[in-house]
């Protein structure tokens, strides 16, 4: 199989985590993996992955068996030469768009696309779908925390009960988190909330989510974020604002299985101290946890987009 992906140099953590996700899985299986663009971000195992000029992709696109746009948080895809292959009606066959902004409105006709991926497929408008080749995909788990999932039992070692980070100027309700989590004086809680950017540096922030039990997760600007994912990845226990209400999630983290979910402050607060009180509980969510989580690793994510495109040829 070859696909090639004609990818602006825009940024969206989407695309990020399919390009490692084809990378790693042209190693693994008969893939020829083509791609105009590579930002190693965010622990992004693409080191030793060769972009290649426009020019190369385009002279492989009419060979290829599917062919790639993003909108990376802009509209370079539909501009200049790109553009000029992304209208391309004789591609329309095997071509996908992978939308990655926050909300349920399309930034192309799903029809011009085989695929038409949405990171965001809310409801009510998820049920009462226009278009039939329209899909869901969220983020996923990157591969470095895949390889370090934490396997024993470190209850011991991890100093926070709860611990909050977040890009608070990104929704007001992560602010209102901030300010319950601060008036916690019974329990070891770790705040740190930033409203212009990153309050950590990632090494600092890695190593804050491998000493915490439980890791809290608002949403940001949109309904899915990446902290929400990584949090069990880095053996946290997540606790966060009920997604599976407002969005569809593939293979969902049951509650009470693999997170905690609130629909208010003092539910937030309840639901983490039965957990700390509770040992074994914790243990056991961290286990079937770890299962969940390399089902939802970049490499899982990009088999799934050639599922799903493999379903409607």
């Amino acid at each position: 199989m070859k696909i090639v992906w004609m990818l602006s140099d825009g940024f969206g953590y989407l695309s990020n985590q399919l390009v490692e996700g084809f990378h790693l899985l042209s190693k693994q299986e008969d893939i020829e993996f083509l791609c105009t663009h590579k930002i190693i971000h965010h622990g992004a195992k693409l080191e030793d992955f060769e972009a290649v000029d426009f020019e190369e992709a385009a002279d492989n696109v009419s060979d290829a068996d599917l062919v790639l746009f993003s909108s990376d948080g802009d509209s370079r895809y539909r501009e200049g030469d790109f553009g000029k292959l992304f209208l391309d009606k004789e591609l329309s066959h095997k071509r996908i768009f992978i939308d990655g902004h926050d909300s349920n409105a399309y930034m192309t006709p799903p029809h011009n696309h085989l695929l038409y991926i949405k990171r965001e497929m809310r409801y009510p408008e998820a049920c009462s779908m226009v278009y039939s080749n329209v899909r869901s995909m969220t983020f996923g788990v990157y591969q470095f925390l895949i390889d370090s999932l934490i396997e024993q039992d470190d209850w011991d070692n991890r100093e926070y009960d709860i611990a909050f980070v977040a890009f608070g100027g990104s929704n007001l309700m992560r602010g209102h988190c901030e300010i319950t989590l601060r008036d916690v004086d019974d329990l070891n809680v770790f705040v740190e909330v930033d409203e212009g950017g990153q309050p950590l540096g990632m090494d600092e922030y890695q190593d804050v989510m491998r000493k915490t039990k439980i890791g809290i997760s608002i949403l940001g600007s949109g309904v899915d974020t990446l902290r929400f994912w990584e949090t069990m990845a880095y053996g946290a226990v997540v606790c966060s604002n009920e997604i599976g209400r407002s969005m569809y999630v593939r293979d969902l983290p049951e509650p009470h299985r693999h997170a905690l979910y609130f629909n208010s402050w003092s539910e937030m607060m309840g639901l983490s101290r039965l957990l700390i009180e509770d040992k074994r509980r914790w243990l056991t969510m961290r286990q079937s946890t770890n299962e969940l989580v390399k089902r939802h690793s970049t490499i899982n994510r990009a088999r799934q987009l050639i599922e799903l495109s493999a379903e409607l040829i």
